[in-house]
């Protein structure tokens, strides 16, 4: 089963901080009583102090930013916010049938503004029903990005129908890793009953 965004990013007090091999790696956790976030390789914590300064670890690219708790309702509901989610972003689709269920094919493009990692998926449909995407990345200068070009593996973002909204954090096989001006590509690769539906990908940026 797929892990929820709420377990990939956790926080808490610094003593309750779980073994960094006993969570996936790329686990993010904000010690709330030391103002440290930090985030597992699958073998230790890298951590980082927030609002400035180099990590404890020595990784000097990817600082984690703070911002002011009183604004810790600009995410997405039902995510739990850390102190760094200036990092935290998405991007997407939404297809729409105009009333009618969707067709299968290329329903768009994409070009990211950023680079970034992505660290999960949102599937949210209008009405209970059944769609597979799939997500092809490319560089610019190879414009359209194809089949040939999936990101996702065998692990494509899906509604088993009959579901309306789907989510996953775990995102086996993907190629997550993205950079500014890459295009991002989205397919429909099969599709019952939904005439409107969002595919978004969660992103974290470098």
């Amino acid at each position: 089963m797929a892990s929820r965004l709420q377990d990939v990013i956790l926080r808490g007090l610094f003593a309750a901080r779980p073994l960094a091999t006993d969570v996936a790696n790329g686990t993010l956790y904000y010690s709330t009583d030391v103002s440290q976030t930090h985030q597992s390789d699958g073998a230790s914590w890298n951590t980082f102090t927030d609002g400035g300064g180099s990590s404890s670890s020595g990784a000097a690219a990817g600082m984690l930013v703070g911002y002011n708790e009183q604004e810790d309702n600009l995410g997405y509901p039902g995510f739990p916010l850390p102190p760094f989610n200036t990092r935290l972003d998405s991007f997407g689709i939404v297809v729409d049938g105009g009333g009618a269920v969707i067709t299968t094919g290329v329903k768009g493009f994409f070009s990211v503004p950023y680079n970034c990692t992505i660290i999960g998926n949102r599937v949210l449909a209008d009405i209970a029903g059944a769609i597979v995407f799939d997500v092809w990345k490319d560089i610019f200068t190879n414009y359209p990005p194809t089949v040939a070009d999936s990101i996702t593996a065998a692990a494509k973002p899906t509604l088993a129908g009959p579901a309306d909204h789907s989510e996953d954090t775990t995102l086996t096989g993907w190629t997550k890793s993205c950079k500014a001006g890459d295009v991002i590509g989205y397919n429909v690769d099969s599709i019952t009953t939904c005439t409107r539906v969002t595919l978004q990908l969660i992103v974290l940026k470098d």
